[in-house]
This record gives C-alpha cells, sequence and structure tokens, in this order.
C-alpha cells in the first residue's frame, strides 16, 4: 500500500522520530491523511500528484508550473496543509480549553 503511494509521488511522514501516524496524531493533531478510498486511485494512476514544484500560471485547460511543466487539468486541488484541532479550537473557544 505504502511502496504504492510512494511510486506514485505521494510524500510519506511517519514523523520526527519515524514512531508513526498515531503518535503525530497526538502530538501535533496535524500532518497526517485519513485514507477515504482516494489512495487506491493514486495508486492506480487515475488521481496524479505533482509535487515539489509551485504553479506559475493556470490556463483554461492546464496548469504551467514554475520548473516548465505543462500538465493539462480538468480540475486542480490545491493541498496546502492542514490546521491542528488545538489550533483550531484554541481560536474558536481558548488556548486553555484547547489543551
Amino acid at each position: 500500500f505504502y511502496k504504492g503511494l510512494k511510486d506514485a509521488g505521494f510524500l510519506l511522514d511517519w514523523g520526527d522520530d519515524g514512531s508513526g501516524l498515531f503518535l503525530k496524531y497526538l502530538r501535533r493533531g496535524s500532518g497526517y491523511y485519513i485514507d477515504v478510498g482516494a489512495s487506491q486511485l493514486i495508486i492506480d494512476g487515475k488521481v496524479k500528484l505533482k509535487s515539489g514544484s509551485s504553479i506559475a500560471e493556470v490556463k483554461e485547460h492546464s496548469v504551467v508550473l514554475t520548473d516548465g511543466t505543462e500538465l493539462p487539468a480538468d480540475l486542480i486541488v490545491l493541498a496546502t496543509g492542514y490546521g491542528s484541532m488545538n489550533g483550531w479550537a484554541a481560536r474558536l473557544i481558548s488556548q486553555e480549553e484547547a489543551d
């Protein structure tokens, strides 16, 4: 499973000390991915990934990246990050309650 994701360009991260996703969740409340079916689409090549480059230009039917690559695109999904649940709760309630 993970080899298939990695081979497709998915950036795997097991935490700073390699302890895995569960401890990463407990420590940060972010930085993990819960598969709801998209992983197999990525592995099968039905969903394409491109990491390590930024968008330079969006055209009508493609996106041009800063490395010069132009990719045809019906849909562009920007996965820019995920905020920790602690941080969200702190903003909504208070840091004391979030902790």
